[in-house]
């Protein structure tokens, strides 16, 4: 299975709290990975005006601490402008 496959069927799996739990009773790691998974399907399917606009608050002001977590820091350097 390819990354991009691993990670579909990963958030989809029910070893995943994307869209089961509330973002922010969410632990920090699966806040990483939850804000990152938004991140990325929003704006590969709409850009970032759908990611701004329909992504909840908290898991918007959190992208880029994700981001910068896992590395991404320029990512999260243009999340944030």
């Amino acid at each position: 299975m390819d990354k991009n496959g691993y990670l579909i069927a990963l958030a989809e799996s029910d070893r995943t709290e994307i869209g089961r739990i509330a973002f922010a009773a969410q632990n920090e790691e699966q806040q990483v990975f939850s804000a990152i998974w938004e991140l990325e399907s929003e704006i590969n399917n709409g850009g970032f005006d759908q990611f701004f606009l329909n992504v909840d608050a908290s898991t918007v002001s959190f992208a880029p601490a994700a981001l910068r977590a896992i590395g991404a820091v320029n990512c999260a350097d243009i999340v944030v402008r």
